[in-house]
């Protein structure tokens, strides 16, 4: 019988498998002794007279002897100690000057443009009603701050001040980028 060779690895691993369980239904347990449980002796407590201690040695005259007393080493006036030097740091690295940076191609120069791009007419009615609810939003903010100096709250007035400065740069913003409606041509000059 001639087995495909890609079905030989497979059929090896699954009688290596075979074997393995067959060894371990067929190997022998190992004999472990029962293991009986007797309470451990219980040890008698025993009495033991304490025995008295020992005699303490009777203590030796003691004749004095005389010694020589070494001299006292002389005292010397402390020194002042000098204060640890400042560390010194290195300054930092020179800035690298211009003519020595990479030379890459200045930016293209473009004309301002005189006036904002030309906005298609709904973008110009989200603009418009963008404006209007910044413009009641920086109402109300002053509100709030005028109500927050009536408290005394210097904190909340000074917040509220930043955040009507942010709206009315949002709303200043909005409003240059906004192109004035401008009158029909009807063929007559402008009335000064």
């Amino acid at each position: 019988m001639n087995l495909p060779s890609h079905l030989f690895l497979p059929l090896a691993g699954a009688v290596v498998l075979a074997a393995a369980v067959m060894g371990t239904w067929l190997w022998p347990e190992p004999v472990v002794p029962p293991l009986k449980l007797e309470p451990p002796p219980v040890a008698t407590p025993v009495f033991v007279q304490p025995q008295p201690p020992p005699p303490a040695p009777t203590p030796r005259p003691v004749r004095p002897v005389a010694r020589a007393v070494p001299p006292a080493p002389a005292v010397q006036p402390l020194q002042p100690v000098e204060p640890p030097r400042p560390a010194t740091v290195a300054p930092p690295p020179e800035p690298v000057p211009w003519a020595a940076a990479p030379a890459f191609p200045p930016p293209p120069q473009s004309e301002p443009a005189a006036s904002p791009p030309p906005v298609p007419g709904k973008r110009l009615a989200m603009m418009g009603n963008a404006a209007s609810v910044l413009e009641r939003g920086v109402l109300t903010l002053e509100k709030s701050r005028d109500e927050a100096l009536a408290r005394g709250d210097k904190a909340e007035s000074e917040r509220l001040n930043k955040l009507i400065e942010k709206h009315r740069s949002r709303l200043a913003y909005l409003r240059a980028r906004q192109p004035q409606p401008q009158a029909p041509d009807s063929g007559e000059p402008p009335k000064r």
